[in-house]
Parts: C-alpha cells; sequence; structure tokens
C-alpha cells in the first residue's frame, strides 16, 4: 500500500483529479483490515443462518498454459 506515499503517484493523481484526496498507506490498511473483519463477521452469521449442512470443497491444480 506504500505506493501512494511515492511522489510519482501522487503526481498523476492530482493531474488526473486536482481536488483528489490520497489517503496514507496505514489508513487504506485500516480500511481493508476493517473492511474484511466486517464480511467476515457477515459471513459467520449468514452461514450459521443456513438451515442444514454445508460443505465447501477445494480444487487445486496448476496448468501449464
Amino acid at each position: 500500500f506504500t505506493v501512494v506515499e511515492d511522489d510519482h503517484f501522487k503526481l498523476m493523481i492530482k493531474r488526473l483529479n486536482r481536488e483528489a484526496t490520497i489517503p496514507s498507506a496505514v489508513t487504506i490498511c485500516k480500511d481493508i483490515h476493517q473492511a474484511f473483519n466486517d464480511e467476515q463477521t457477515f459471513i459467520l452469521e449468514e452461514l450459521q443462518n443456513v438451515p442444514g449442512q454445508i460443505s465447501f470443497t477445494l480444487d487445486a491444480w496448476t496448468s501449464k498454459n
């Protein structure tokens, strides 16, 4: 997230929108963690209200394409 602290990045954003407010890397990190925690809580609550059982599966493989 530190790219937002770079002077070149700030200049690019200001050229695109002079009124733009660029949040700090710390702010972005905190906001992402908060959003994750909020969504995790929401998903857990939703799953607890599902009638019956739920099965999660994972198919992990690598393609040479």
